[in-house]
């Protein structure tokens, strides 16, 4: 409970508010910022999160807004940005300090060809494998998941192990490894048969890492 409006013994009528709520297992933070500053912002971009209340702790979050109207007397622009709070520790009305993480430097992209996005196993094709490299493309397409096969080397010999990674922006058959996938693993790219978890494969090209 955010806020009791009246006290018990109070004549409420129908549609008096008796009692603010909030849900606070997120916690959402607004800051303004300039159009010199909003080209280097995108959404689901990470931000790192200080609140003066905690000292030197810092908190993870990502953009979930960017509004498409600038302020007219500031002529700034509102950026939304989540963090989580399962703790329930942050309260509302906190001043806040973000730094937003620049773009490039935490994401991953692969070639949508690697993606096993369905049910259907058979779509990847064998034993082409590449390397995620730092992504370039942007776009506003949401977050979905997907599944891919890491390739395992040891000598002349290689397997494969299924993983689910947490997908972002999509563009000119690349997309974005969000989570899941670190810059410089290999992955299957296409493959002529069908792939399962912990397969022996044999590599026809493998890429240089980036």
């Amino acid at each position: 409970m955010l806020e009791r409006v009246t006290e018990p013994g109070n004549l409420a009528q129908v549609g008096s508010e008796i009692l603010k709520l909030g849900d606070f297992s997120q916690v959402k933070v607004v800051v303004q910022v300039s159009e010199l500053e909003l080209a280097n912002i995108r959404q689901n971009q990470t931000a790192q999160v200080r609140l003066d209340a905690f000292g030197d702790r810092t908190f993870t979050g990502r953009v979930t807004r960017i509004s498409p109207a600038a302020d007219p007397q500031a002529r700034l622009i509102p950026i939304e940005v989540t963090i989580p709070n399962v703790d329930r520790q942050i309260g509302s009305g906190l001043l806040a300090r973000v730094q937003f993480t620049q773009p490039g430097a935490d994401r991953v992209v692969i070639p949508e060809s690697a993606l096993q996005e369905s049910g259907d196993r058979g779509g990847a094709p064998a034993g082409q494998s590449g390397s995620a490299q730092s992504a370039d493309a942007q776009s506003d397409q949401p977050p979905t998941e997907g599944r891919i096969f890491v390739v395992n080397r040891s000598g002349e010999a290689a397997t494969v192990t299924e993983r689910t990674v947490r997908l972002g922006d999509r563009s000119d058959g690349q997309v974005e490894v969000i989570s899941g996938l670190k810059a410089g693993e290999s992955i299957v790219v296409r493959s002529s048969g069908e792939l399962q978890n912990g397969a022996a494969v044999r590599l026809s090209i493998i890429s240089e890492n980036s």
